[in-house]
């Protein structure tokens, strides 16, 4: 079961994080904002005009939105009943038009791009993750989101998850709790305005080589500033950010923080 797999005391640190991230994306513009409309004040006084009654769109993006662990576990079980998801599979298909049609339904534009021939080189990161050197035809698609931040000047920053999985795993913590994340991470940033552009993507073929990832990295390499991929959350044992330690990633930390 999906319960067992992916234990709540762990996602929800694992999502705390992620929140504390975004929080530290969205707090300077929040700010920035907030002072801008104190120095306006004077002037907006001498013009003041009708109030005009929100819509009741307008008031549902108005209110606070925050990221909710339950819609992350059901999204990550509904794509689990699907069965094992490996790349190319009806399976696969399955789960991306469940990523399609949710992301439909917050209304927000969704590209789709045919993963199409890649070759990988080798991978060699045993025990966590090994591939060969391969080419690899795929049939499915990447699926991207942006959420565009207002007078952004650095590249936009970029979160991605796959969402196949290998043919004997359900594949719940390898990659259902990370694609639902995800999901919830996008309809958060639907009611919130981020420092930066945020780019979202859901990535096939990731088991047979990586492929997806390399399709993504084709196509958005020159743009992004920065990528995070989302893989195995809800697992137990320690939290890891790998590539952005106080060490390694420290310029990087600090670039998120302005």
């Amino acid at each position: 079961m999906l319960g067992a797999m992916t234990p709540i005391g762990s996602l929800t640190r694992w999502l705390s994080l992620f929140t504390l991230a975004l929080a530290l994306i969205a707090s300077s513009s929040a700010e920035a904002r907030k002072g801008k409309r104190g120095r306006r004040t004077k002037r907006v006084e001498k013009v003041q005009k009708p109030a005009v009654a929100p819509s009741a769109e307008e008031q549902a993006d108005r209110e606070p939105v925050e990221m909710d662990v339950e819609r992350v576990l059901l999204h990550a079980r509904a794509l689990t009943k699907l069965g094992p998801r490996p790349a190319n599979s009806e399976q696969a298909k399955a789960a991306a038009h469940y990523i399609k049609e949710q992301l439909a339904a917050l209304g927000l534009k969704v590209e789709e791009q045919a993963v199409g021939t890649q070759d990988s080189m080798a991978v060699d990161l045993a025990p966590l993750y090994e591939s060969p050197e391969q080419s690899f035809k795929s049939s499915d698609s990447n699926f991207i989101v942006r959420i565009r931040a207002k007078g952004a000047k650095d590249g936009p920053l970029l979160f991605m998850a796959h969402y196949d999985t290998v043919a004997t795993s359900l594949g719940a913590v390898d990659n259902a709790v990370s694609v639902g994340l995800m999901l919830e991470f996008a309809r958060y940033l639907k009611h919130s305005r981020p420092m930066r552009t945020v780019i979202l993507a859901w990535t096939a073929a990731k088991e047979p080589g990586l492929a997806g990832a390399h399709s993504l990295a084709d196509k958005l390499s020159e743009e992004v500033q920065l990528a995070v991929s989302l893989d195995g959350l809800g697992s137990e044992g320690t939290l890891s950010m790998r590539g952005l330690s106080s060490l390694v990633g420290q310029g990087w930390l600090l670039w998120l923080a302005e």
